[in-house]
């Protein structure tokens, strides 16, 4: 099975086993308030969908990540835009900084995608920094669709182009 590997970190396309490790995670209101297009409460359906079912790989890629056995989040970049969300256990320790650089590096080497896009809710800080920290530029404030709030928010928007990350990456060695 693909796996990406930082030192304390496994990202992998989602499986049938997952299901119920995310589901716990985005039944969570403090998780799920920051994301997109997650219902609260949690839809196992929904869930079970976003989980196993099945990417185009020419979309992008995404998946589970894990603290050695430990599901802690899944994350992904579909069509150029990079999405997280990691359980309560998992914030404040650099894991969401550590395993999106590695998921952006992959994807800047296997699509062709002239810049990669993201977003971070204006009342979500963390996640603000999480994007800045792998190099990703903020360009805007706009109104976005939140389900579990039902209603629009506003939040940051965040791009990071092929030859920032390449600046980024030849500065870096």
């Amino acid at each position: 099975m693909f796996e990406l590997r930082t030192e304390r970190l496994t990202f992998r396309p989602g499986v049938a086993s997952d299901v119920e490790a995310i589901h716990a995670i985005v039944s969570n209101w403090e998780v799920v308030k920051n994301l997109g297009s997650w219902p609260y409460p949690a839809d196992l359906a929904y869930t079970i969908n976003r989980i196993v079912g099945r990417l185009d790989i020419d979309k992008g890629i995404a998946g589970t990540v894990r603290a050695g056995d430990e599901i802690i989040g899944g994350m992904g970049i579909v069509e150029g835009d990079l999405g997280y969300a990691f359980g309560p256990s998992a914030w404040g320790k650099g894991y969401a900084t550590e395993i999106s650089r590695r998921l952006v590096s992959y994807v800047m080497h296997c699509y062709d995608w002239p810049q990669l896009t993201a977003e971070a809710y204006a009342d979500n800080p963390a996640s603000a920094r999480v994007l800045e920290k792998i190099g990703f530029e903020e360009i805007g404030i706009a109104l976005v669709p939140c389900a579990a709030r039902g209603c629009e928010v506003d939040a940051r928007k965040f791009v990071l182009t092929r030859e920032r990350w390449d600046a980024l990456r030849n500065t870096s060695r």
